[in-house]
């Protein structure tokens, strides 16, 4: 089981042995003298959620707790941010900090309604307050004149990051979110160089022996000091610790972030299972991180005699006529957008299992016939049983996110490689497929199946719950072209294979952006529970750039459109993610990287393998 000592959100994206880092924000860099000590990094929410319909007097405050207070011993709390949803029905209002929630004011000063504002305000402290480091309660209490939405909080999850209380009663702790409320803290012994780790993660979970495994994560800068590079220790059991400098592509100022990566070369001669590694932040700008707690991370990763990784086939089953069909596609759908693992999902869809319709082929039907699927829509997952049946047709999309998650995270005992190359003029795709065995691979008689699958591709006559066609209706995933509806005899006598097949694909009916191959291995046996599919493998053809681009392409990759896809669109994907939300249609088509219409994390996950490709 993966150990995470530190971190919030846990972005998984495959990093590579060259990339050192790509910068979230760009702000100028500067060395401040004012830090802020609370758990809301400067953010609010104006929609409010908390109101106390029969109290007088409202109190909320944050606990900064010894390991945040200790940061800024010998400093002095000069001022209080924080954010106010309404002051309308507020009569007045305290801000004061405490050793305890009850106990007595160490600072305290009253505001009326005037000198308020919506939104946030500062208030600065008529004495500083010396900080010895220990923890302190800072909040306000006010008097309402009827009930109002005044306390505000901001995304996190922090122990003791939202405490409230209502007239005399007890306090209680709201947990999902933090108060919107800090300290401003400054003085002469301010922390000079501090990164913080926010995320962290490995590019897989385990590695072949003798290769690299990429640590990837995410900083912030917590301290006075802008930095620009970094060194990196990496603990590894059984092994000797190993440094690396890690220059980033500009400097990182206070409370902006940087993603880093780097990779190491594990010197083991004998699989090994959860070997713990322990990585930590040691210097900034070749000063020491002042703070180890928060810039180390643990985890592990095996090292395996072979590493195939696992990609899962989920093979749909629908047709125009299926009312219910679209909500499930669309479950589908959102699971591949949000599932971090989405891209090691081969998806592959059959027109077939309650009625035939324009889109289905010669191979679609006898699979739904084997499978005993009489119905739609149906989901199958690798051929394999679904408790006692091998339909699986989740009610929520979180169950697709369950599954992918799981099947992919055993590597595979076969490798499975897709290539493939485009004659533009005679219209053909020809698809490479080929991979090793791992040591536990025995059947010496597996099928190979290749695909020529199509995205976006516009119903005829999509019918919804209420029988009415559906205008527009697009669907995924469609077969459009295929080896053997059931694979061919793969040769893996020499403990390897490759496999060649060539697809003619129609541009007056296909669209070349939209087309992907997909391939994968699997039994061929004569009993139903013999057609499991042991790894599968696909290359979109957007991904190839051969094709003859129409006015309105564009380079899918080319997030910054500067007609070339490196390190630098990764960082206007991320700039465009972090954003507001307002994404052009032309830079939407670039940074759609793995095509499932929405640009998100995925995407740059997507990009870097699209760079290391």
């Amino acid at each position: 089981m993966r150990k995470i000592l530190l971190h919030t959100k846990c972005y998984r994206m495959a990093m590579f042995m060259a990339i050192a880092c790509v910068g979230l924000l760009s702000a100028s860099a500067a060395s401040v003298s004012v830090l802020h000590a609370g758990y809301c990094e400067g953010q609010a929410s104006a929609d409010g959620t908390i109101v106390y319909n029969d109290a007088s007097q409202v109190s909320a405050c944050v606990l900064l707790d010894d390991s945040t207070m200790s940061r800024f011993a010998g400093n002095q709390v000069i001022a209080i941010d924080y954010y106010l949803i309404s002051k309308l029905s507020i009569s007045s209002l305290t801000l004061w900090v405490r050793s305890t929630p009850d106990g007595a004011n160490l600072v305290e000063k009253t505001l009326t309604k005037s000198q308020l504002v919506r939104g946030w305000n500062r208030t600065t402290l008529d004495t500083p307050l010396d900080i010895d480091g220990k923890s302190l309660y800072v909040g306000y209490s006010y008097t309402q004149s009827r009930a109002a939405y005044v306390v505000a909080t901001a995304t996190g999850s922090h122990a003791g990051g939202l405490l409230l209380k209502a007239d005399d009663g007890e306090w209680s702790e709201s947990t999902g979110s933090v108060l919107a409320l800090e300290c401003e803290v400054s003085g002469s012994n301010m922390p000079q160089w501090d990164a913080r780790i926010e995320a962290m993660n490995f590019s897989q979970d385990s590695i072949k022996l003798g290769q690299p495994i990429g640590v990837s994560g995410v900083l912030r800068n917590v301290a006075c000091q802008p930095f620009s590079s970094l060194n990196v220790t990496c603990t590894s059991e059984g092994m000797s610790s190993m440094t690396f400098t890690v220059p980033l592509d500009s400097e990182v100022s206070y409370r902006d972030s940087c993603i880093f990566g780097f990779s190491f070369l594990p010197n083991y001669t004998a699989a090994n299972g959860a070997i713990d590694v322990t990585v930590t932040i040691d210097q900034l700008n070749g000063n020491n991180d002042q703070f180890a707690a928060n810039s180390t991370w643990q985890s592990d990763y095996a090292a395996m005699e072979h590493d195939f990784r696992k990609n899962m086939l989920i093979e749909e089953f629908t047709s125009e006529y299926c009312l219910y069909c679209p909500n499930a596609a669309a479950r589908l759908a959102q699971a591949l957008a949000e599932c971090p693992n989405s891209h090691h999902a081969v998806v592959a869809c059959h027109h077939a299992g309650f009625h035939s319709d324009d889109f289905t082929t010669d191979a679609d039907w006898p699979l739904a016939f084997w499978f005993s699927l009489t119905g739609n829509p149906m989901f199958v997952y690798d051929r394999s049983q679904f408790g006692d049946s091998y339909a699986f047709n989740p009610s929520d999309y979180q169950d697709f996110i369950d599954a992918i998650n799981y099947v992919t995270a055993t590597p595979a005992d076969v490798e499975v490689n897709v290539f493939a190359t485009v004659d533009k003029q005679a219209h053909t795709i020809t698809a490479v497929v080929n991979g090793d065995l791992g040591s536990n691979f025995s059947d010496s008689n597996p099928n190979i199946t290749v695909y020529l699958l199509e995205n976006k591709v516009l119903a005829k006559h999509q019918l919804n719950q209420y029988k009415d066609t559906i205008d527009g209706f697009l669907h995924q995933h469609v077969l459009r072209g295929y080896n053997d509806c059931w694979g061919v005899p793969l040769d893996v006598s020499t403990g390897s294979y490759s496999y060649t097949y060539t697809f003619n694909y129609d541009p007056d009916v296909n669209d070349y952006n939209n087309l992907y191959v997909a391939a994968f291995v699997s039994q061929y046996g004569t009993e139903t529970d013999q057609r499991k599919v042991y790894n599968a493998g696909q290359i979109a053809m957007k991904y190839l750039g051969v094709h003859v681009a129409a006015d309105d392409d564009v380079l899918v990759g080319d997030v910054n459109a500067d007609g070339v896809i490196n390190i630098s669109d990764v960082t206007a994907l991320i700039d465009l993610i972090l954003g507001d939300g307002t994404i052009p249609s032309d830079t939407f088509k670039r940074a759609d990287v793995n095509g499932d219409g929405v640009v998100n994390i995925s995407d740059v996950t997507a990009l870097i393998d699209l760079i290391l490709k």
